[in-house]
């Protein structure tokens, strides 16, 4: 948010901090066990879920920042996210996506049945629009409004790890357990260029800035840039022989990759797949993604 706190969740609680000093400012047990938490985009408000109190199950909370009390009842769900002016929170289960009005602590339109696993979801920019991924290898887009499935379902071959919008919308990218990276035409609903392939399960995924190159990584121990457009790798794959990689992420001018691995180092590459630093990660990074 301002860039001044820190949400965190570990056991049953979730805690607001003051990012100089490292005081708690807000918050304490909620949960018996918290699966996640997200501020709203003004950072007044928190939404958080996991197991409830006496058998409740999965149960979703609405928090008030200032005071750090429950806004409205809890809701059943196993996962929740703001849209993007934070007036609305999308909430999933098993079975159904449903929208809240957070103000008026009610449903908004109807559900929107599940077939599958929800594996997460996102809203588009203008709010329209929902994308989900799931469990059996599908992404689906679906219609605010109607809370209709709007394209037929995007297919992989293994259970989607993730899922994203670009080009104004106009595509999707998603990434999966079969090891690929595909993309996909949004108003078809049909891949619109050859899949990125990994040799392995495929765990994360971002654009460059000008979304002109996608970088991705994957439990084969590699990091991997490629044309968003054509779909084809750009110079060699980054890799840490004998480790996995735990994520990567651009450079702000775009011209460098910084991956870390599970052997606790890091490395700095061109985008063309040259090393220009390796060491152990020895101090903590404040990231503005």
């Amino acid at each position: 948010t301002d860039e001044q706190r820190i949400l965190s969740w570990g056991g049953g609680t979730v805690r607001v901090w003051n990012a100089v000093n490292g005081e708690q400012v807000g918050f304490g047990k909620q949960h018996e066990y918290v699966n996640g938490a997200v501020f709203s985009s003004d950072g007044q408000r928190i939404v958080s879920w996991g197991s409830g109190h006496l058998g409740a199950g999965s149960k979703v909370l609405i928090w008030d920042v200032a005071t750090s009390r429950q806004i409205g009842p809890w809701l059943k769900g196993n996962g929740a996210l703001f849209s993007p002016d934070g007036q609305r929170i999308l909430i999933w289960s098993s079975t159904a996506l449903r929208i809240w009005d957070v103000a008026n602590s009610r449903q908004i339109g109807p559900s929107m049945k599940q077939e599958s696993v929800v594996y997460g979801v996102l809203f588009s920019s203008d709010e329209q629009h929902i994308l989900t991924w799931h469990y059996d290898g599908t992404v689906r887009l679906w219609e605010v409004s109607s809370g209709k499935q709007i394209v037929p379902s995007m297919k992989h071959d293994g259970p989607v790890k993730g899922a994203v919008f670009f080009n104004n919308q106009q595509r999707i990218l998603s990434w999966s357990e079969d090891g690929t990276v595909r993309v996909w035409d949004a108003a078809s609903g049909k891949q619109s260029s050859p899949s990125m392939k990994h040799e392995d399960i495929v765990t994360g995924a971002l654009f460059s800035t000008d979304e002109k190159l996608i970088l991705t990584w994957s439990y084969d121990g590699t990091a991997r840039l490629w044309d968003s457009v054509t779909g084809q790798q750009i110079g060699p794959s980054m890799k840490h022989e004998n480790s996995f990689i735990n994520g990567a992420l651009f450079s702000p001018d775009g011209q460098s990759i910084l991956t870390w691995f599970g052997d606790k180092t890091a490395r700095l590459w061109s985008i063309w797949g040259e090393i220009l630093i390796s060491q152990p990660i020895i101090m903590s990074y404040r990231l503005k993604l």
